[in-house]
């Protein structure tokens, strides 16, 4: 079953032992560890690689319609980074957008004034507004002469919930998994010690990555040469002496 913020809150309260319905200061150290447990979950590490996986249902297929004249773009609310390169529409058959600094950009608009399709792009903060999450955008060089399309895939910043009721992002196996990371932070925060929640949690978190991740070939085949003919070994044993101490096995 699923859980909800409410329910998640009762089992982190309960586990502290304030009662199902904290209050006052009781609620804000719950909903502290909640927070918390939430974005440490979003940012597992993967076991294999010690880097932070991304988790497949936090990326997002998005598309962008480039006019003419205009070459700074708003990004998506829930924009958080790149995950896949900005490339043409197959009616635009141009190759994909570089990704370059802020600086390179802005260095290129300057002494290249000619509108075509454009070849480079960086991403940078928005203005900021107060009382607004400060969003993101995508500026290019050169500006487009025409319409196009491009298309690209985003890490999302999932929405956080709010109401009791409301959801964490994902299924039933997320909730729980987001839920034990809440109770390994509440264990190293008020006991001080990595316990059995913290490894309970990272037993979850660890087989979730590795489910997450795309299952890789058994091999990658045969891997050939093309300047070596398949017909005599002589040329193997010549680049064997080439190479020193690589060794082939026959």
């Amino acid at each position: 079953m699923q859980l909800n913020l409410g329910q998640i809150r009762e089992a982190v309260s309960d586990y502290l032992g304030l009662g199902l319905q904290p209050e006052g200061d009781d609620l804000s150290k719950v909903n502290n560890i909640i927070w918390r447990g939430y974005r440490t979950f979003l940012s597992a590490v993967n076991p294999r690689t010690g880097k932070n996986h991304v988790w497949s249902w936090l990326r997002k297929e998005a598309e962008i319609e480039l006019e003419a004249g205009e070459w700074v773009y708003s990004l998506p609310t829930d924009f958080k980074r790149l995950y896949r390169k900005f490339i043409y529409s197959a009616d635009n058959r141009y190759p994909p957008i570089a990704n370059v600094t802020v600086g390179q950009v802005m260095e290129y608009r300057m002494w290249q004034e000619a509108a075509s399709y454009p070849v480079i792009c960086a991403i940078r903060a928005a203005e900021y507004t107060a009382g607004e999450s400060q969003r993101k955008e995508l500026i290019l060089a050169p500006t487009p002469s025409q319409t196009y399309t491009i298309n690209y895939t985003y890490v999302m910043n999932p929405p956080a919930p709010v109401e009791d009721s409301d959801y964490f992002i994902g299924d039933a196996q997320i909730s729980e998994a987001i839920l034990q990371s809440c109770l390994a932070v509440a264990e190293q925060q008020e006991d001080e010690r990595i316990g059995t929640q913290t490894q309970l949690y990272q037993l979850a978190v660890n087989r979730m990555v590795q489910d997450d991740v795309p299952d890789a070939p058994d091999t990658a085949g045969t891997l050939m040469d093309g300047r070596i003919s398949g017909r005599s070994l002589s040329k193997w044993r010549h680049l064997t002496r080439q190479w020193g101490d690589v060794s082939l096995d026959f």
